[in-house]
């Protein structure tokens, strides 16, 4: 699941960059030559996204669709011990530790929404704040992929915008938290930090945005907006990076440094 997941957010990422650079580069990226280092790359692009996988299909059918069959600890085990009619105590026990794990979430997410998880202290205080906002969507994502899983059943795969939402909290949360362990394992160089916050900031914020938008699109209105009232009491706390953060990302790439040089590593330039 996380191969498909990462195949199909990098590979739009690409994209974006790519078109991005075209813009950039005007009339240098349209006209084919040998001093065109773009136009290749804009043909390319394509493949990686349709190849082994169409991205479309990914999202929406594979990474929640399957995900969620395979990687919660309940919903696997309460199938095959159903599949087992005589076999009542271990769907007891599978059904018994789903309910428990609901409304541990439900628990957690009312919390860390009231809290903001401020008593979570993972991390060092250039990641902390990181961390907290992780693991409280975290918390909040496991309680709404039970509620789309109850509320919808067999229906989920069919419903794939839903599911398509539900793959991008997932993609975000996983790129936020690979961001975290990569700059941790470079050891929290201080000229890096503008660019930890800044992938955190737009990762969180696009789950939030993703998180809100299943809300309004699941069964049972009044159950989602209760819900979505408990885990976000006071609006949406989670904004994107602000024009003075990307001014700082900018100059990072723009201007000779330890900080480019660590990012092209590896990169013909």
């Amino acid at each position: 699941m996380i191969t498909a997941l990462l195949k199909y957010q990098l590979t739009e990422r690409m994209r974006r960059l790519i078109n991005d650079a075209m813009d950039i580069s005007g009339g240098a990226g349209i006209c084919m030559g040998p001093s065109n280092y773009l136009a290749r790359a804009y043909q390319s692009i394509p493949i990686g996204i349709t190849v082994e996988g169409a991205n479309i299909l990914t999202r929406s059918l594979i990474v929640f669709g399957q995900g969620a069959m395979r990687c919660h600890p309940w919903l696997l085990k309460e199938i095959q011990a159903a599949a087992q009619a005589e076999d009542v105590v271990a769907f007891d026990t599978a059904f018994m530790g789903h309910v428990k794990h609901i409304f541990s979430n439900l628990g957690r997410s009312t919390w860390y929404g009231l809290s903001n998880a401020k008593l979570v202290a993972h991390g060092s205080p250039l990641t902390r704040d990181y961390y907290r906002h992780l693991t409280r969507l975290s918390s909040q994502f496991a309680l709404l992929s039970d509620y789309a899983v109850l509320a919808l059943g067999g229906n989920l795969k069919r419903r794939e915008r839903v599911s398509g939402r539900m793959a991008d909290i997932l993609a975000n949360l996983y790129l936020c938290s690979a961001v975290l362990k990569h700059f941790e394992e470079q050891g929290e160089p201080e000229a890096d930090v503008p660019l930890m916050a800044y992938a955190c900031k737009l990762t969180i914020h696009r789950a939030q945005q993703a998180m809100l938008a299943a809300f309004h699109n699941l069964p049972h209105p009044w159950l989602a907006k209760t819900l979505r009232t408990l885990m976000f009491p006071y609006g949406k706390p989670f904004s994107p990076p602000d024009d003075a953060l990307i001014h700082q990302v900018a100059r990072l790439a723009l201007e000779p440094s330890a900080t480019r040089d660590r990012l092209t590593a590896g990169i013909f330039i």
